[in-house]
């Protein structure tokens, strides 16, 4: 057991709040997505065009820096759609699924007997292995290394993503399997996070075999892998860690033991503009239309898959992405205030305390995509430092990144953010340093 006493963090307290009780959605969907762009750190390479005929299974596109690492057809069906961005980036494929899903198409193995390569080769072949992800970057992990610790992610602290203490609360066999499958993969500890002082619902959790619970001040982003790694045990050089979603763990299971693909995900649909936010069962690359078909607010809204914070932007019409299990609709921030520094601000969320809704707000705050205001100088307010989870100087750091000081910048800790986006959302001169260190963090990969 280890404790964990986060410094920074910041809790936004969102209207749209999902109600306990999941709605299932789990009729095989008409067209699923496959998002390319999630995947940091792949290379797609086709192997299959517009008009192919594919099996739940079949591998869509490799990795070209590793072929080993396969991305693959959740369903059956007909490859409708390849989108492709600038410099022919691929974004994502989008299947029109024949309304089935192969049964058996991979070989079911025993949890208990499996061997170390066994699995992995199982989890390679069956396109299971993007779901591990590796620190420092983010990005899908290299199965050619090996981890010094995993950490499994069971407590999310950003606004409105799934509570994985509910989510969880009947899948204890099924997660003490997953547990006993990490701990073939790494020499080191297997990581879960909890609670400090919120009652779990699953109980068990407390004390699964062969995990380290991490406890915590339950604040956004304690629950965060490369939060905890960093005040835990901090990555050295030369060293990897891994982190896996619980229920992308979980569902590794079910495959293992099926032989069948498991793409179902619980996801929370919240935010101001939905008309009934709710937690849904339904499957990983869903459209928007689906899991919002009981309705949202007329008038411009902004989608997002993943949560307030770390997200993606992507369209009414467009599908969720391969790790978002949340989607937020939030109003689109168009309309511009007049003298709003004049006004008490009784309905605004305020980090800096310089509106009346410190002392008089509601429980609960609409939050709409407007930054109010333009960008400008940095006037080292420190209030990015207040906030970082990790103990790095951002107004500092950043600075060194447009200077394209990289050595500076690892110095100033670069590899160690986050990406929380906590920085850029309480900066009051609108500099988007999360996504200034995101650039940062890309370049120094590909460089190597």
């Amino acid at each position: 057991m280890v404790r964990m006493q986060l410094s920074g963090g910041y809790n936004l307290n969102l209207a749209g709040k999902p109600s306990l009780g999941i709605t299932e959605l789990l009729k095989v969907p008409s067209l699923i997505s496959v998002k390319a762009i999630d995947l940091h750190g792949i290379k797609p390479l086709m192997k299959v065009k517009v008009g192919d005929k594919v099996k739940a299974g079949d591998v869509l596109f490799l990795n070209k820096a590793n072929h080993k690492v396969k991305v693959v057809a959740p369903f059956d069906g007909t490859v409708k759609e390849v989108k492709r961005g600038d410099r022919r980036v691929l974004l994502e494929v989008i299947i029109d699924v024949d309304g089935k899903q192969s049964e058996s198409q991979f070989k079911s193995k025993s949890v208990d007997d499996i061997s170390e390569k066994d699995l992995m080769d199982h989890l390679l072949d069956t396109g299971s292995w993007p779901f591990f992800r590796q620190y420092p970057y983010n990005v899908v992990a290299d199965p050619e290394l090996r981890p010094r610790d995993i950490y499994v992610e069971t407590l999310c602290n950003e606004p409105h993503v799934p509570d994985m203490n509910y989510v969880l609360q009947d899948q204890k066999e099924a997660f003490e399997k997953g547990i006993a499958l990490l701990k073939k993969l790494t020499p080191g500890n297997v990581y879960t996070g909890l609670a400090n002082t919120e009652i779990e619902i699953p109980k068990w959790m407390r004390s699964v075999k062969g995990t380290t619970p991490v406890y915590t001040n339950n604040i956004y982003p304690a629950g965060e892998a490369s939060v905890q790694s960093y005040n835990v045990a901090p990555i050295k050089k030369n060293e990897v860690i891994w982190h896996i979603n619980a229920q992308d763990l979980i569902a590794i299971v079910n495959l293992l033991e099926s032989g069948k693909l498991d793409y179902s995900r619980v996801m929370t649909v919240a935010g101001s503009c939905v008309d009934k936010p709710q937690y849904i069962k339904t499957y990983v690359g869903s459209a928007v239309k689906v899991v919002t078909k009981d309705g949202v607010s007329y008038g411009e809204n902004r989608y997002i898959s993943g949560g307030i914070f770390t997200g993606t932007t992507i369209e009414k019409d467009g599908y969720l992405g391969f790790y978002g299990h949340s989607l937020h609709v939030i109003e689109e921030g168009l309309n511009r205030e007049f003298l709003p520094f004049q006004r008490p601000g009784f309905e605004k969320a305020s980090f800096s305390r310089v509106f009346l809704s410190t002392f008089f707000g509601p429980d609960t705050f609409v939050q709409t995509s407007s930054q109010m205001g333009e960008e400008r100088a940095c006037i080292a307010c420190s209030h990015c430092e207040e906030v970082c989870p990790v103990d790095i100087k951002p107004q500092f750091l950043f600075k060194s990144l447009l200077a394209e000081d990289y050595a500076m910048g690892e110095a100033l800790g670069v590899k160690d953010c986050s990406l929380c986006g906590l920085c850029t959302y309480v900066c009051p001169s609108k500099i988007d340093l999360d996504d200034i260190i995101s650039s940062a963090q890309k370049f120094l990969h590909k460089e190597g």
